[in-house]
């Protein structure tokens, strides 16, 4: 079974914006998180389920996220 997400949360707060999401998989556990700002221009990578873009500047961004198992 593929990770699926079945939740995503963005909470902004001041110059930062932290991504909190929210996943299934019955399978190994082992996952790999991307999350972009800029509509999937450009990715980040983690290994963790939250992520925290900071010093942004006060603008609308658009929040992409998917995960590799």
């Amino acid at each position: 079974m593929v990770p699926i997400i079945s939740a995503v949360v963005v909470t902004p707060d001041d110059d930062t914006l932290t991504i909190e999401i929210t996943r299934t998989d019955r399978e190994s556990g082992l996952y790999k998180y991307y999350y972009s700002k800029d509509g999937g221009a450009s990715y980040v990578s983690s290994q963790n389920a939250n992520y925290t873009f900071t010093s942004l500047e006060e603008k609308d961004y658009l929040i992409v996220v998917y995960i590799e198992d």
